[in-house]
């Protein structure tokens, strides 16, 4: 039977549970909201619970389980467990190991951690199962699994103990942003195969209302499910947006981030990138130019590729102080505990506005420290922001226009319906799919080009104003250069580079080139090994050339023509110093024979050019030459009087010597026509 759930509960056992929860996680006292959302859970009422990145939601979690414990002997004794759905392996294992230490059961059920067998203990002679543990993580993919359901949701005992289902990180089920799993979407699935009236605690940092109402349909939960919300407003970080000053590829506008004074402090850093391509340079880059007082091991990148070892030692780094700096895909982050985090930084834009506001809440989790968020951008994707910007508001301008404009009924009914009412996002290939996405674009762009308030458009997404405050400024505490551009001075990089740090521009390669190249490489590569590398078999083609680096070229061969082209524009490390001639004549050689359409219409545009110029020329001096000939005869008289005109106004006229020239145009008419 599904656990009974009353609207009255008893203060005695609320001040008790409340105690020894703060007892055992060593904090002073909860805050409203946690208590807010434990006591929706115990009256069984299913809530959405968005709270921000260090507002200790996870206490409010374990509120059910401690409403029945009387002390921390009981917590060995109790069946009552809380089943928790979450994204992240690390996180899971993370949650799991706190709990752990803090004397509270927990399994984290992951391909990572146990199995599925560890759930239960089977009494030998009663064949009854003991729920071992009294908190259970699991991922959406195990809990909508077919073994899940058969080992763990069909047993009594589980079905009867079980008193909450926790879906952390809930944006995920919506289908606008980088964190979408399609799993999350499906755990109405679950919620089916769970005891009915089984109260859901749906959690997130960053929910605006739109991705409410969506979360709660995709997962078949009422739309009038209960709300406890917090702003995630964070005062006490400072919000900037950096225009590049040097090429992406060289990274150099990182070199700001290191301290200018000298043995000056590094903060420690969270630097998010879009590839792990980039993690890696970026380390590269920054241990090649940090000050002599930073040791270059604690500068680190994080990506999926890593083992589990590197992840765990990593993220243990960040904890512990012992790394300054972490250069970051997206693997590294979603609810994990980073304290230390003073300053996150965006190498580029991200592709959410969700995604923004996500990174800049792993920055000071604590409320009396202050932190910075900077985001670098190129010109181009500052002006597209200003473009979308101006574009909105011209929008914006035309609504208002018509709402204050006089409606003719009669021309309303009279008018035929037309598909074309609506203006057309500019670049139909990046039209936005749903009102979710086109939403947060908006907002994305807001953020970036605004001249006001970087905050505006924060509070604005998420409704921050009508929320429970959390975050206040420090007296410390800087607001936006926007607000305060004397407290974000950008300092100037100046930099030369002895390799090219652009690209010439070309034409992309026909598919017959690029497939030519690739294959040339591919052989060259295979040859190179068996003629350098004779006898042995550990070294591999890809070893001296890699595939990435392939395609690479392939993609744009004509611009390999020297060997510093290897250096930023197509990285490429090992086997560039001894190899790169050999690469460069073997490219260069296939595109001789397949001349670029480009190029010969260029070569055939100044050829014209150069032709049209010369008869020019020779038009010019034609006119000269008929100009001076026509001066010095036109006006050249005999000095004969002759008779001239119709015979009934007949006149005498001094006589011209060159009579032929009278029946050429005269100075009025346009000679160029003439020739």
């Amino acid at each position: 039977m599904p656990p009974k759930y009353p609207q009255v509960l008893d203060e005695a056992q609320l001040r008790r549970a409340e105690n020894l929860l703060c007892d055992i996680f060593g904090v002073q006292s909860l805050r409203k909201h946690q208590k807010l959302a434990g006591n929706n859970i115990l009256r069984g009422k299913t809530t959405v619970y968005d709270v921000p990145t260090g507002g200790g939601k996870t206490l409010a979690f374990w509120y059910p389980l401690f409403y029945d414990w009387d002390d921390r002997d009981m917590i060995s004794t109790s069946q009552n467990v809380v089943l928790v759905v979450s994204p992240l392996n690390a996180l899971m294992n993370s949650q799991a190991e706190a709990l752990q230490e803090k004397g509270i059961p927990a399994l984290a059920v992951n391909s990572e951690g146990s199995k599925i067998e560890d759930i239960f203990e089977i009494d030998d002679n009663t064949h009854r199962y003991h729920l071992k543990h009294r908190v259970l993580f699991v991922s959406p993919e195990t809990a909508l699994s077919t073994q899940f359901h058969e080992k763990v949701l069909k047993i009594k005992s589980f079905r009867v103990n079980c008193v909450e289902l926790v879906i952390d990180e809930s944006h995920s089920a919506s289908e606008w942003g980088e964190d979408f799993r399609p799993e999350y979407a499906e755990l109405g699935k679950l919620l089916a195969r769970l005891p009915s009236g089984l109260p859901v605690l749906l959690t997130s940092a960053t929910m605006p209302e739109n991705v409410i109402h969506d979360v709660l349909f995709k997962v078949g939960l009422p739309q009038d499910s209960a709300r406890v919300a917090v702003s995630n407003a964070k005062h006490n970080v400072a919000l900037s947006v950096r225009i590049l000053q040097h090429p992406s590829n060289t990274y150099a506008d990182l070199l700001a981030l290191f301290p200018t004074e000298k043995n000056g402090g590094f903060r420690q850093t969270l630097i998010y990138v879009n590839s792990r391509s980039e993690a890696e340079e970026i380390q590269d880059f920054l241990r090649r130019n940090c000050p002599e007082h930073i040791s270059t091991d604690a500068i680190e990148f994080y990506h999926r590729n890593l083992t589990d070892k590197q992840k765990r030692n990593i993220q243990e780094g960040l904890r512990t102080g012992r790394l300054c700096c972490v250069i970051a895909t997206d693997a590294l982050g979603m609810g994990m505990d980073f304290p230390g985090i003073q300053r996150v930084v965006l190498w580029h834009e991200p592709l959410s506005f969700l995604s923004l506001i996500q990174k800049i809440g792993r920055c000071v989790r604590r409320l009396t420290d202050v932190g910075e968020a900077l985001i670098f951008i190129t010109k181009a994707s500052y002006a597209r922001h200003l473009t979308i910007l101006e574009t909105e508001r011209e929008h914006e301008d035309e609504e208002d226009s018509a709402d204050e404009a006089p409606v003719d009924r009669i021309a309303i009914i009279d008018q035929e319906d037309s598909t074309e009412t609506e203006k057309v996002w500019r670049g139909k290939k990046n039209k936005p799919k749903s009102a979710l996405e086109a939403r947060d674009r908006k907002y994305l762009s807001l953020f970036i080009a605004t001249a006001a308030c970087r905050r505006i458009p924060w509070d604005d997404f998420f409704g921050n104003n009508a929320k429970m405050p959390f975050f206040v400024r420090p007296g410390n505490a800087r607001c936006c250069d926007n607000c305060q551009p004397e407290d974000f001075p950008v300092e100037t990089i100046q930099i030369s580079y002895p390799y090219p740090t652009r690209a010439p521009r070309t034409t992309r390669p026909s598919e017959e080139l690029a497939a030519e190249v690739t294959a040339a490489l591919r052989r060259w590569r295979s040859e190179a090994v068996r003629v350098y590398y004779p006898d042995q078999v550990l070294i591999l083609a890809r070893y001296l050339l890699d595939d990435e680096v392939i395609e690479k070229i392939a993609a744009r061969p004509r611009i390999v023509t020297a060997v510093d082209i290897f250096q930023h524009i197509i990285p490429w490390r090992l086997g560039v110093e001894r190899y790169s001639v050999e690469v460069v004549q073997i490219v260069s050689g296939i595109c001789s024979l397949h001349p670029d359409p480009v190029q010969l219409a260029r070569k055939e545009r100044k050829h014209e050019d150069l032709v049209k110029a010369a008869h020019k020329e020779y038009r010019e001096a034609l006119e000269q030459a008929f100009r001076e000939c026509y001066n010095a005869v036109h006006d050249v008289r005999t000095g004969r009087t002759v008779k001239k005109g119709p015979r009934n106004n007949r006149h005498f006229e001094e006589e011209r010597k060159c009579q032929p020239f009278l029946a050429l145009p005269r100075r009025t008419v346009n000679l160029a026509f003439v020739l």
